[in-house]
């Protein structure tokens, strides 16, 4: 699973902001050559995220919660620190297909959820 350090923001024709917050969890299969403690892999991910979106337009200030689903592609290096220790760097791109419903204010979209998504990220597991 993942979040965001930051706020997706977006600015609102009639003043104020647009802004949604999420966690991610995401599934992907990793293929690559071993070279002692380090493994880099590519390969296909798929994620569903939760997302909470709200605004601090004078029109509405509620929070609505909406799910998305993506897909795409991930590519990483896994460093094994210890006998169950690794550290992940990865990079991943693709698109979100899915979503339950739109943030709608002032009766326009925003914060549109579907569309391309790139991200980058470090990560640190223990393997059970």
């Amino acid at each position: 699973f993942s979040m965001p350090l930051s706020a997706r923001v977006e600015a609102l024709p009639g003043g104020g902001e647009a802004r949604s917050r999420s966690f991610e969890l995401g599934v992907h299969l990793g293929f690559g050559p071993e070279f002692g403690r380090v493994r880099p892999y590519v390969g296909p991910t798929v994620f569903a995220m939760l997302e909470r979106g709200y605004s601090t337009s004078p029109l509405t200030s509620n929070a609505e919660y909406r799910l998305l689903a993506g897909a795409g592609a991930e590519v990483g290096l896994s460093i094994w620190l210890g006998e169950r220790w690794r550290t992940v760097a990865f990079a991943s791109a693709g698109g979100i297909f899915a979503q339950t419903n739109p943030f709608v204010v002032g009766g326009d979209e925003v914060l549109r959820g579907t569309g391309f998504i790139g991200k980058v990220g470090l990560g640190v597991a223990y393997a059970f």
